[in-house]
């Protein structure tokens, strides 16, 4: 039997004549909705909700709070000795997360967020090479991943070459190309890469101690060749580098030298020497490149890109003598920036603050106190899209007092998210809507000898809808939309995302869209769904992308989620 769908208007003009029928239909049941505002701060922004209570006659007006999922670890996978966690990533706006991992049985492998308990690898490339200083990244939007590495170049095994290796989600277990850097290396600290949010535009960096040139490979998703390929004479190793996420700009320090370029033209629009100024690695673009952020001995700064060039400081921050900036990050927004500080005589004293940008308002000043002699130095920070909430990765100190992975509102001290682990971080990637972090850590401290791990995959509170389940053909995934007790849920489903905002905070597009059967949220304040995915193998490689609406509120869901389809 074939089944049709309405046109997308007709489609869009029943949805809206739902939503408005509930208050209706409830009122000639002699159920009379009664409201209030409620404020609150998701990790997609402040947001206002209208809170209904449904009150029969001659009885008193009873408000239920939103209920929504605790955060927590979703899985894990511990290493059996034979490597070290180091490198991992979250792509596909937050559904998957992509590693590399092994010194000789060298495996890059993809993995789903909506899986619980032990992951199932949907592909795997395996080599057996000796290869050193991995790293990966992937992309937001289009499905794109590299992973780096460095591989021994001649039978003297002094000089490496850098490897860069290209995925997408489909078809996996196999490079869709591969650059080896002409540039010959003996540091396992001088070589990155880049990606940007949305898989257009990877960058290679590799420095040349020959000539104290750090040579910026630039390099689209179809081909190895190269689109662009130039020197930078940075004086030396680069200590920091950031790629805004739009892939038009990106920043680059060593220990004497600032450089911004913009990728497009391969033109150095701002270039500083960084005399008295000691670098520790703290450097962040915003999502477009109009703001950066430096950090250093006693200080950290913001500055904004001038239209005639180069960038003017617009906010300075100052810290005690012997207290550095080691991390820093601005929102894609640029609304938001977080400084992770530590300190030269202090091995315990680490310090995250919080800042907002339009006000130059310190929101928070949290000073993460723990005991011992191992330096518990940040490792990295990430934040969400909209700022609202940033994620840390810490060593830890020697007493466990610390957590090494913590995540904040960006208006609170208070963690919403903390895990104390065994070693320290050495890796952390964030998804842009904040609800989902992945975390590389060691076994042990990261100045103590030892290997082992563990990749580790949270997710992070206040997501409204969440997904369970392996999405392959045929599967049965589950939807949760997290909303108060006997609350009506309508699910909907898209095949695309809309083609441009919309000012209803649908994001799904209307010509592909149709909704699951409605569901009643139970006593736990959940409304469970299920979407039943076709079996058929042409799938693959799609994606299907899922909203929901509070009838009840007649409120989309603060979150959506994309579900890529895979073998």
């Amino acid at each position: 039997m074939v089944r049709t769908r309405p046109a997308p208007a007709i489609r869009l003009f029943l949805l809206l004549c739902a939503l408005a029928a509930v208050p209706a239909a409830l009122s000639a049941q002699g159920v009379l909705p009664h409201s209030r505002v409620l404020v609150e701060l998701s990790p997609q922004g402040l947001w206002l909700t209208r809170e209904t209570a449904l009150r029969e006659p001659a009885r008193a007006l009873q408000f239920q709070t939103q209920t929504k999922p605790p955060p927590g670890l979703r899985w894990r996978i511990e290493s059996d000795g034979s490597w070290i966690a180091e490198a991992i990533g979250l792509g596909t706006h937050g559904s998957l997360v992509f590693v590399e991992r092994g010194a000789y049985l060298n495996n890059a492998e993809l993995y789903s967020c909506f899986e619980a308990g032990a992951p199932t690898t949907i592909w795997q490339d395996s080599q057996l090479v000796f290869n050193f200083a991995r790293q990966v990244c992937s992309s937001e939007s289009g499905a794109v991943h590299l992973a780096l590495h460095q591989e021994y170049s001649g039978p003297t095994q002094l000089l490496r070459r850098a490897v860069l290796r290209k995925y997408s989600n489909f078809p996996g277990g196999a490079a869709d190309w591969s650059f080896s850097s002409p540039i010959l290396t003996s540091s396992e600290e001088h070589t990155a890469c880049a990606l940007s949010a949305d898989g257009q535009t990877s960058v290679l960096l590799t420095y040349s101690s020959a000539t104290l040139e750090t040579w910026v490979t630039v390099m689209g998703p179809a081909s190895a060749a190269p689109l662009s390929n130039f020197a930078v004479a940075t004086l030396g190793a680069p200590l920091a580098f950031d790629l805004s996420s739009d892939g038009s700009t990106l920043a680059l320090t060593s220990n004497l030298r600032l450089v911004v370029l913009d990728i497009a033209a391969g033109a150095v629009i701002h270039d500083s020497l960084l005399l008295n100024t000691p670098q520790f690695g703290a450097l962040a673009l915003s999502g477009d490149g109009s703001l950066l952020a430096t950090g250093t001995l006693g200080r950290f700064a913001l500055w904004r890109r001038a239209s005639s060039g180069g960038y003017n400081e617009i906010y300075g921050h100052s810290l005690p003598p012997a207290a550095y900036c080691r991390r820093i990050r601005i929102s894609q927004a640029g609304l938001s920036l977080f400084a992770g500080i530590n300190c030269q005589d202090d091995p315990n004293a680490a310090r995250l603050i919080s800042i907002d940008i339009p006000s130059r308002q310190v929101l928070f000043d949290r000073t993460l106190g723990g005991s011992g002699t191992d330096l518990n130095l940040f490792a990295q920070l990430e934040c969400s899209r909209d700022g609202a909430l940033v994620a840390a990765g810490l060593w830890g100190d020697s007493a466990g007092l610390v957590p090494q992975v913590l995540v904040l509102r960006r208006d609170s001290p208070h963690p919403i998210l903390a895990d104390l682990l065994p070693g320290s971080v050495t890796c952390l990637d964030f998804s842009a809507d904040g609800t989902h972090l992945a975390v590389a850590s060691k076994g042990t401290h990261a100045m103590q000898w030892g290997g082992a791990g563990s990749l580790s995959l949270y997710r992070v509170g206040q997501a409204e809808l969440t997904l369970s389940g392996r999405a392959r053909p045929g599967a049965r995934m589950r939807i949760e939309h997290h909303i108060r007790p006997g609350s009506r849920s309508l699910v909907l489903v898209a095949r695309a995302l809309s083609p441009g905002p919309g000012s209803s905070g649908l994001v799904l597009d209307p010509a592909t869209l149709w909704s699951l059967p409605l569901e009643l949220a139970g006593l736990d304040g959940v409304a469970v769904s299920e979407l039943k995915l076709p079996q058929d193998p042409a799938l693959w490689g799609s994606s299907y992308f899922i909203q929901a609406v509070d009838l009840t509120l007649g409120r989309l869901s603060a979150n959506w989620i994309e579900l890529p389809i895979l073998p």
